[in-house]
């Protein structure tokens, strides 16, 4: 999947003009730290993992995060939450 890329959450620009590259790791990245309501296209879209820190990682954690990929079209291999972080392997279709 190609797309517009971003650095520090606005879009980087090389020789005048938007950088375009892979952008699956980034969608995921902004699904995941996105909270509901933020797109406007799609106000259902966002996991807000930021209120898990510090707090309780749970399966609803877990089946968030797999409900709002899937429906992106990401297909999860593996999904493991840690308190130390979040490991997700997977590819869009």
């Amino acid at each position: 999947m190609t797309d517009i890329v971003l650095e520090d959450y606005d879009a980087r620009i090389s020789s005048g003009d938007f950088a375009v590259a892979d952008s699956q790791s980034q969608n995921v990245e902004l699904i995941l730290y996105s909270k509901q309501g933020e797109w406007k296209q799609n106000p259902a879209v966002g996991c807000d993992i930021l209120i898990a820190k510090n707090g309780v990682i749970d399966r609803f954690l877990d089946r968030e995060i797999r409900v709002q990929l899937n429906a992106d079209g990401f297909q999860i291999e593996q999904l493991n939450l840690r308190e130390t972080g979040i490991e997700i392997s997977g590819e869009y279709l």
